[in-house]
Formats: structure tokens, sequence, C-alpha cells
């Protein structure tokens, strides 16, 4: 059996030779008065051939009722039908399970390799914005040292060597001395004034600050819609690092944008509460809620940064939907 099949998937021997070795084969078993058990097998092998191999169900079944032609018994006849009814649905549940189990481990391959593609590309994603975040701190750094330096930096070196000449010229010509005097003065607030000057350019935006930032993603979200938007904020704000800041603002954004996408809700509310030993965010909608909540890369990448900073989301979609953030501090 194995043989013919080896045969029949050989593309190397045409169609004739295999016709003259099955020839061979009959004229064998016919000497020794086995033609009909040989052309049963035949036909068996033939038949798994077809149904397993060329996936040829229908012509594989019908091969498989040959050898009934050739039989005159009438009991074995029947015997030969129903034992050939019962193989061929044996081989074809089996072929249909291999099928099944193939389809089945094609599409584990292709989840696994869904999977590991998300996770380089939330990988990369995280490497970038610490990248940039690194980036842009080393900016402000440099450019906090060149304003200092250039703006501050001459006129404390200049006033240092007028209050030392002062100093030298006190004794022998007072008034000159108190004339040095009063310029370092001015020049010392003068001085004040630049760095006043510094710490204003170099500081943020009040739209740019944590829960105003907030406020204005809402805002622009709702924009345009009949939805509603709320904030609230309790407790000491200063204790929320800038990483944290980060993360509120990205579920923010995340969270409002699937509640106009797909809630139908006409509420937004988020509150923000520091309380003594976590930072509570809750953002939460009126509409429809979700059963079944699925994490998609929005909620997988917010879920990994909440971990990262050791606290724990929670999501609920029984009346509308909301999400939890506690991080501790």
């Amino acid at each position: 059996m194995e043989f013919l099949k080896a045969i029949l998937v050989n593309k190397h021997i045409n169609y004739c030779k295999i016709i003259i070795i099955l020839q061979i084969i009959f004229s064998f078993l016919f000497s020794i008065n086995f033609i009909e058990s040989s052309i049963l097998l035949t036909s068996i092998s033939l038949g798994e051939y077809f149904i397993y191999d060329l996936n040829k169900i229908k012509l594989g079944s019908i091969i498989y009722f040959i050898p009934i032609y050739f039989i005159k018994n009438s009991n074995e006849i029947s015997t030969i039908f129903i034992s050939s009814i019962i193989l061929l649905i044996s081989i074809i549940n089996d072929s249909i399970k291999k099928g099944q189990l193939l389809k089945y481990s094609e599409l584990e391959i292709k989840q696994g390799i869904l999977i590991s593609n998300l996770n380089n590309k939330l990988i990369k994603e995280k490497d970038m914005q610490e990248q940039i975040l690194h980036t842009a701190r080393l900016e402000e750094r440099n450019e906090i040292s060149i304003r200092l330096h250039d703006k501050i930096g001459h006129t404390i070196s200049g006033t240092l060597l007028q209050l030392e000449a002062a100093k030298i010229i006190f004794d022998v010509d007072p008034k000159k001395s108190i004339s040095i005097l009063d310029s370092c003065i001015n020049n010392l607030r003068e001085g004040m004034d630049d760095i006043r000057a510094v710490l204003r350019n170099i500081r943020p935006k009040e739209e740019e600050l944590g829960i105003n930032r907030i406020k204005k993603i809402l805002d622009e979200k709702i924009k345009g819609t009949n939805i509603k938007g709320k904030v609230k904020y309790e407790g000491d704000l200063e204790k929320i690092s800038f990483k944290i800041w980060l993360l509120f603002i990205q579920v923010t954004t995340e969270i409002t944008t699937n509640s106009i996408k797909y809630s139908n809700c006409d509420l937004i509310a988020i509150n923000l509460e520091v309380l003594k030993k976590f930072i509570k965010l809750e953002i939460k909608d009126n509409g429809i809620g979700c059963q079944n909540i699925k994490n998609g890369i929005g909620i997988s990448s917010i879920e990994e940064r909440v971990e990262n900073l050791g606290g724990k989301l929670i999501l609920n979609g029984d009346e509308g939907f909301s999400v939890i953030i506690l991080i501790p501090y």
C-alpha cells in the first residue's frame, strides 16, 4: 500500500509506468488466486491517496467501492460493501480532522506572528518615547546652560572684577570706589532680571502643564459633538511626577477617543485625586458600556506603562465604560 502511494506521489514516474506496474502486481496475485484481495488493497490504497494527498474525497470514495464490481458472491459483496463504508467513513473523518488540525495550526502560527509583531511594535514605541523624552531633557539642559553662560556668566565675572578694583582703591579714592560699587549693584540687578527672563522662557505654558493639558485634550476631543466634558481634581498635584503626567495624558487621549467613537455617550467625566498613598485617575462615560472588554494595542500599551510604574489598571463596562488607574507614590 505504501509502495503504491510512493509511486503515485513521485512525479518523475508517468502514468503508463504506473499502469504497467499495477498490471504486473495484478498478474502476480491472480496467478496465486488473490486477485480479489489485490483489487481490494489497491482500491484502498488509491482511495487513501486521493482523499489524503489530493484532498479529492468524492473520487476517493468512489474508488473504495470498485472491488464490489469484481465479486460475484452476494455474501462477500455485502461484507465488502459494509467494510468499505466503515473504512471510508473512518478515513474521511480522519482526513477532516487532519484538515482542521492543519487550519488550527496555521491559525496559531499566524496569531503567534501577529502577537510577536505587536509586542515588537510596543517595545519600539516605548523605546522611542523614552528616547524622545531623554533627548528633550538634554536639549532643555543645554539651552539653560547656554543662556546662563551668555547672559549671566559675563555679568557676574565682570562684576567680580569691579568689586576687587573698588576694594583696592577704596582708601585712595573713596568716591571712585563708591561709583564702582553702584555700577556693580546695577549689574547684579540686571543679572537677576536676566535670570528671571530665562526662567520665564523655559517654564512650560499653562496649557502644557498636567491638569490643564488634560482639560485641553478633553475639550479638543468633544469639540463639534453633543458630548459634555467634566474635569475634577483633588489633592496636591505637585506630587504627580512628570512620567505619571505623561501616562495620564496618553490615557486621556486613548480613552476619550474610544468613548467618542464607540460608547454613544453624552458625558465624559475625568476625576483626578491625590490620596495619601496613591494617585487615582478615573475616566468614565455614560454610554452603552461593554460586557466583553478586549485589550487592543492602546489598552495593552497603557496597562504595560501602568505596571512599569507599579500601578494597577481597572476596566469596567457595566454602567457606561470607566477606566481607573491607581499609582503609588
